[in-house]
């Protein structure tokens, strides 16, 4: 049986932390694309190889990535007022992750998500 090169998955996003790409794969099935997070099960067991890992790949159809890729460009910037993601509570952040990794030598568990471009994702596979 031959499948068409719109078959194929593609990675849209990376995640680094279970919250953010949990609620990243729910967005994009909510909205009607099918998502396969690869490898969120391997990472879940030991959080701390997700970096090693290079991250959670968020994956989706090839036909739909184009939709997946604006419907990420929607949640990438929060409508948040310049300056307040900086600050005396950002650096107090800061200061106790730094403290706790210092004092227990365990360091924080990774998060984040980062979208690829459209032109990313296009380009990525011939």
């Amino acid at each position: 049986m031959q499948h068409s090169d719109d078959d194929r998955l593609v990675t849209v996003a990376i995640g680094y932390g279970f919250a953010e790409t949990a609620t990243t794969a729910a967005y994009l099935e909510a909205h009607g694309v099918p998502v396969t997070t690869l490898p969120y099960h391997l990472a879940s067991i030991s959080w701390d190889m997700v970096v090693a890992l290079k991250g959670m790949e968020i994956r989706v159809p090839a036909r739909l990535a184009g939709a997946a890729c604006v419907l990420l460009a929607e949640i990438a910037r929060p409508n948040v007022p310049d300056g307040s993601t900086t600050g005396w509570a950002q650096w107090g952040r800061r200061i106790a992750l730094v403290l706790i990794f210092l004092i227990t030598y365990v360091p924080p568990p990774p998060r984040g998500v980062f979208y690829l471009s459209r032109a990313e994702v296009v380009g990525s596979h011939p």
